[in-house]
């Protein structure tokens, strides 16, 4: 198995610091002002937002109300916010210029905004600039488990595991409950074909996290791979109880189906599941390293092609696949 290269595997990424707690200045994040008349109003109004659009709208107000009494740090945290919100859109150009602000505006307390902008030059596939960002955020707070995490997020996507493997065990030494640090650390250790570690890993992020479908879809896979077709399947079922919108485990489905019992009709019931609900990863289904490895037999029948067809448009699903942590 090859990192991005496998469709029915995931990497989850944690962003923390979503809404940062507002700093100086009197300000009592719970009881909301009515309307958004003043920098101090329209920052609690953006903080009780949910939707990323409203929290844009509030913290723009924001900053066209602030006055030079309000202070630098509390402009910071509006742009922090709104660079926040962008991200969430995926408009990681203007979620980079509102960090960039933060970091301008309160030089002293930026840790996150280093880490946060990292996330957006990691989704931007600027590795260096991330992985510089996220140098930075551990210097300037040597103890935040949640930066280590995605530096390592970072190296994975590099396919560098070793320096990947590294962060995720500073990320699990500072916080021992960090259930994504070892479903990740479990997904590095895949990469390097350390079947029995990473499962490990995978046993414990479900010990952490007895609700985590996507660490029991990754240890099924890895199960899949050692040819330990009963628990692969029992996995990819609880997977699949316990997240039915997300086409993955219906995928890995049909591949035990064909590669454990060879079952055509069956197989092909689940990968028209997982199509329909978003697969958009077309070119691992012929990846020896990846699913193509146990697709072998069946991917090149008309069948599969016609079903394949069906659903790829562009070479993308018709409906956007989920992805963890994002």
């Amino acid at each position: 198995m090859t990192g991005e290269k496998t469709v029915f595997r995931y990497l989850a990424v944690v962003i923390a610091g979503a809404v940062a707690v507002i700093m100086a200045g009197g300000i009592d994040l719970p009881a909301l002002a009515a309307d958004c008349y003043s920098f101090e109003s329209c920052v609690k109004k953006g903080y009780a937002s949910k939707a990323p659009e409203e929290r844009i709208e509030y913290n723009t107000k924001a900053i066209e109300y602030w006055r030079y009494r309000d202070g630098n740090k509390n402009k910071a945290i509006a742009y922090h916010n709104r660079g926040f919100a962008y991200g969430e859109l995926k408009q990681y150009d203007k979620a980079i210029a509102d960090f960039d602000k933060a970091i301008e505006l309160n030089p002293e307390d930026v840790h996150v905004d280093y880490r946060n902008r990292g996330v957006a030059y990691r989704k931007l596939k600027q590795y260096d600039k991330a992985i510089a960002d996220y140098d930075k955020a551990i210097e300037l707070n040597p103890k935040d488990a949640d930066t280590y995490h995605n530096r390592g997020f970072a190296y994975d996507e590099l396919k560098q595991y070793d320096k990947a493997i590294a962060d995720y065990n500073k990320a699990i030494e500072l916080n021992p409950e960090y259930a994504d640090a070892y479903f990740n650390r479990g997904f590095a250790y895949d990469e390097l074909k350390q079947y029995d570690k990473a499962i490990a890993d995978y046993d414990k992020a479900i010990k952490l996290n007895p609700e985590y479908a996507y660490a029991y879809n990754n240890r099924g896979y890895t199960y899949l791979w050692l040819k330990k077709c009963d628990k692969a399947q029992t996995d990819f079922k609880k997977a699949n109880k316990l997240d039915a919108k997300d086409p993955v485990p219906y995928g890995n489905l049909g591949n035990y189906w064909w590669a454990c019992r060879k079952n055509k009709v069956t197989a092909f019931k689940w990968f028209e599941k997982s199509f329909r609900l978003g697969f958009d990863r077309w070119d691992e289904l012929y990846d020896e390293t990846s699913d193509g490895h146990f697709l072998k037999g069946l991917n090149d029948t008309p069948e599969f092609k016609a079903l394949v067809k069906k659903y790829r448009k562009g070479g993308k699903a018709l409906v956007p696949a989920a992805k963890p942590g994002e």
